[in-house]
């Protein structure tokens, strides 16, 4: 008969068997040119030859543990041994289930709940506000070795690799060139490229391979004290599936190769003139499916396919001056953005019915002729003028204002989603290839105040108006043809605007050491808070917005912070980040009864979808970051090693607000009927922000 230390050691030996597999172990090798060289056939046999490996794991770690579970049936392990099985095979039982691991806080258990589920003392090491899946699996496993009964198998027994592994691949390559003409003149030529290529499925299926979700225990009747006739209404599942995958597999890459030319001339008249060129290349490559097993189309319930070539750069000049004091800058900067053939194919397919003559019209009004190899293609572009000037007051005071034009391209998903789409799908929100970039008009009037060579102070009043932000709106074809049909896109017809004002102090504190203290207080206000508001309109999620302008969901009023650095001659040094702001706005709920269902409270009364937004939370967010560094010198090598911690406090960051209470969702809040029927909002993992997070490394410097 095995003991159990012999049974560990076999679960051991597997995970290594395993690791000698590279092609199994790792999720870079998909990445690779070896992979992608493979025609599909023998892509799908290397796939399914990966998911056997991956099962065969997964059947080891759960013999070993039922080997151990009736050991312990038979009362031939304690449970300090269980405990030390799970605690030295942690990082084991990690390794088999890895495919769940991003799937980060599933589910996420508090103290309480902790310590009532297994009945340990507080200080217990497995005791944990956040948890990942790797440390929730090692809970269960444990929970079951105390208990080997059906209850506890059927726990331990949920199916954590059924979720996405999410694969992210990112490079960067710069290279420059600097070379001075002349002591008043230099040029500066960049070229770069950055990649990414990010995919997520489950075991590294192919979409085909998926098998259904259901969510059917348990069954849950509810009895509705509103209703007068005593209906009961049953509702099925706890939103943790049963049985199935989760319902996403999505594969994209995008390469983004840049150029950038420059040319500096300082003249003897006291200009400094400077011009320049940028240019970019984007390509872009998205699969994305959404519950493959649904739909007849062979792409699940609703599906977004596009390979997008797309341009875009700026040309500009610049000039400052500087006379008896006055420092003036003023310059003109023109942003052109090509959208590419696949956009153009699509206004020339006379078969594509979410593109109207008018559109096709509108497209050739609005774009230029650029200039391309095989044949112009169409641009689009605008001119940006931007002027600054500042003026001694005093010995030590400044005065300055600011002017300016910029502009930002438009969402690529916006533009280029299912415009060349010919099938009906679930949830049809079209992307616009007629959308323009987003426009921003800045001004600003400050002043500086020098107390000291080592403190100043700036105060400052900005404001800023931003236009064409993108929102959804539903409309039907033109064609009488296609009358019955309807579907939501996107447009530029939304807006925001900022004004706030702003003080500043930096300050040399000791040798060595600097400060700096920021106070800002701002609002923001505009149409919508997010694009999709039109579409949570028609989906009943919330009621049609009010005319005018509302507050924006992503305004904090009052924000301060403070950055505290340390830099020792030794080349080592630290820094610090306090920060504080205003709650989440949120809309608030008016509570003007309780109800009770199955003795439990609930809050009920009417929402002020009126004042969208106009209330902030009482939960001031706070945050402590922590970075510390040393640089080692070895001959010619330079080494960096860094320690970075954010939320240092481990604060609970509410990210979610009670619109009755002002609150974030906590255990033992009362929270609104409406969610009655619905998983506790209480209990709900992701309702609070990132806890602690700690990152080191070593960086090489050559």
């Amino acid at each position: 008969q095995k003991t159990a230390y012999e049974i560990l050691s076999g679960l051991v030996g597997s995970e290594m068997c395993i690791r000698d597999r590279k092609d199994a172990y790792t999720k870079d090798w998909y990445m690779s040119d070896k992979f992608q060289k493979l025609s599909d056939e023998n892509k799908l046999k290397k796939a399914k030859e990966v998911n056997e490996l991956t099962k065969e794991s997964n059947e080891n770690l759960r013999s070993t543990v039922e080997e151990l579970a009736e050991m312990r049936r038979q009362g031939e392990l304690t449970p300090e041994e269980a405990r030390f099985f799970v605690a030295i095979g942690g990082k084991t039982m990690a390794s088999y289930i890895k495919s769940a691991a991003v799937f980060l806080g599933y589910p996420t258990l508090d103290k309480a709940a902790l310590l009532d589920m297994l009945n340990l003392p507080a200080n217990d090491k497995f005791v944990l506000e956040h948890m990942t899946p790797a440390m929730r699996m090692s809970l269960q496993i444990y929970k079951y070795l105390l208990d080997p009964s059906p209850a506890n198998k059927k726990e331990f027994n949920k199916e954590l690799d059924n979720y996405n592994t999410i694969t992210r691949d990112t490079r960067l390559l710069n290279l420059n060139w600097t070379h001075t003409l002349s002591t008043r003149s230099f040029y500066e030529i960049t070229l770069g490229q950055f990649n990414t290529m990010e995919h997520s499925s489950v075991q590294d299926l192919l979409w085909t391979e998926y098998k259904e979700r259901l969510d059917l225990e348990p069954i849950n009747y509810n009895i509705d004290n509103t209703d007068q006739d005593g209906n009961i209404f049953i509702t099925y599942g706890d939103e943790f599936y049963d049985t199935g995958f989760a319902p996403e597999w999505y594969d994209l890459s995008s390469e983004n190769t840049r150029l950038d030319v420059d040319w500096t001339l300082h003249t003897q008249s006291g200009h400094k003139l400077k011009t320049g060129y940028e240019h970019t290349i984007t390509k872009i490559q998205v699969l994305d499916i959404d519950e493959p097993w649904s739909g007849s189309s062979g792409f699940g319930a609703n599906y977004d396919k596009y390979n997008a070539k797309t341009y875009f750069g700026a040309f500009y000049l610049q000039d400052r001056i500087v006379f008896q004091g006055m420092t003036l800058n003023i310059g003109f900067r023109t942003d052109y953005w090509v959208p590419g053939r696949y956009v153009e194919n699509a206004f020339r397919d006379t078969s594509n019915i979410i593109i109207t003559d008018e559109a096709r019209t509108l497209f050739d009004e609005e774009t230029y002729n650029f200039p391309w190899f095989e044949a112009p293609l169409k641009m689009k572009a605008r001119l940006s003028p931007r002027f600054g000037i500042s003026h001694p007051i005093t010995n030590n005071d400044v005065l300055y204002f600011y002017y300016g034009h910029f502009s930002q391209l438009p969402t690529f998903q916006y533009v280029y989603a299912k415009i060349n789409s010919k099938s009906q799908s679930t949830y049809q929100v079209f992307g616009n290839p007629n959308l323009n970039p987003k426009t921003t008009v800045q001004y600003e009037l400050g002043v500086k105040h020098k107390f000291s060579e080592d403190q100043v102070l700036e105060l400052k009043a900005y404001w800023k108006d931003m236009f064409d932000y993108e929102t959804s709106q539903t409309i039907r074809p033109s064609n009488p043809k296609y009358a019955h049909l309807s579907f939501s896109m996107y447009f530029n017809a939304d807006y925001a605007r900022a004004r706030g004002i702003e003080a500043l102090i930096k300050s040399r504190l000791f040798k060595n050491w600097y400060i700096d203290l920021n106070f800002n207080y701002s609002i923001v206000t505009g149409k919508s808070s997010s694009p999709n508001d039109n579409l949570l309109v028609q989906a009943g999620q919330i009621r049609e917005k009010p005319p005018g302008e509302n507050y924006m969901s992503w305004d904090r009023p009052f924000q301060f912070f403070t950055n505290l650095s340390y830099n020792h001659p030794k080349q080592w040094g630290f820094s610090g980040r306090v920060e504080f702001k205003s709650g989440r706005r949120y809309t608030r709920s008016i509570q003007d009864t309780i109800l009770y269902q199955n003795d439990i409270p609930y809050y009920d009364g009417p929402r002020e979808d009126d004042r969208p937004y106009a209330y902030i939370s009482k939960l001031v967010e706070k945050n402590i970051e922590l970075k510390v560094f040393k640089m080692i010198k070895l001959s010619n090598h330079k080494f960096k090693m860094y320690i970075e911690i954010d939320n240092l406090l481990n604060e609970s960051i509410p990210r979610r607000i009670n619109p009755y209470t002002g609150e974030g969702y906590d255990l033992g809040s009362i929270f609104g009927y409406n969610l009655a029927n619905s998983p506790n909002p209480n209990l709900d993992p992701s309702r609070f922000n990132r806890p602690r997070s700690i990152e080191t490394g070593i960086q090489y410097n050559f």
